[in-house]
């Protein structure tokens, strides 16, 4: 097929063509067997039949500090912990950083922090408050994580902005806040598109515009 497809083609295309596509055949090899993995988790998950999820808290805030106290984590299947015994506190507004070789518990930290992952032991408190379902609901709706890796799909800059609701209308106004200082769109490509959350986003990262 893919010499067929480079026949019609112009010659300086053709090595194109062909490099991009047999990239993508590599690459689908590679991840197969993820995604194959993931694929019967969800599965397992949905026959699970797991309940709502807990509505936010309307009180909760964050003035003060976010605090994690005498905290352990362990993977599934693992014989020790990733986390053992963490202890620390931010302030609300600092900024600090986790520097660790590779595989010493960032990234596991990182997801206690967003409110993500439970923790085998321990507590986190937000204010002097330990995190109720109700007020981890609240907390998670406040907390923005950017992966080191990113993630684009197919459709308007709105949803892709709007990950978390997906399926769901978005706010227009909550959308362009967070659009800007990200900068996934510049402020004045955007003004000079008549539908501009509308406009959309390829997966590489590319903004598609149809003549």
């Amino acid at each position: 097929v893919l010499l067929k497809a480079a026949c019609v083609l112009c010659p300086e295309d053709t090595i194109f063509v062909l490099n991009k596509s047999l990239g993508c055949l590599v690459h689908l090899r590679v991840v197969r067997p993820m995604a194959m993995t993931c694929l019967d988790k969800l599965e397992e998950i949905q026959r699970l039949h797991l309940p709502e999820p807990a509505e936010p808290d309307p009180n909760f805030h964050f003035d003060k500090t976010l605090a994690l106290d005498n905290v352990s984590f362990r993977y599934p299947g693992a014989e020790k912990d990733s986390l053992s015994h963490i202890s620390l506190s931010i302030s609300h507004g600092e900024q600090i950083g986790f520097i660790g070789a590779s595989g010493s518990g960032k990234t596991t930290l990182a997801g206690i922090l967003c409110g993500l992952m439970n923790m085998r032991e321990g507590r986190m408190l937000v204010d002097g408050e330990p995190l109720t379902d109700s007020r981890r609901a609240a907390y998670i709706q406040r907390v923005g994580y950017v992966s080191q890796s990113s993630y684009i799909f197919n459709g308007p800059v709105a949803e892709n902005v709007a990950f978390s609701q997906w399926g769901k209308p978005y706010d227009e106004e909550r959308v362009l806040l967070p659009e800007y200082t990200a900068s996934l769109i510049s402020k004045e490509f955007t003004e000079q598109q008549g539908n501009r959350l509308g406009t959309t986003c390829c997966p590489s990262g590319t903004i598609c515009i149809s003549n």
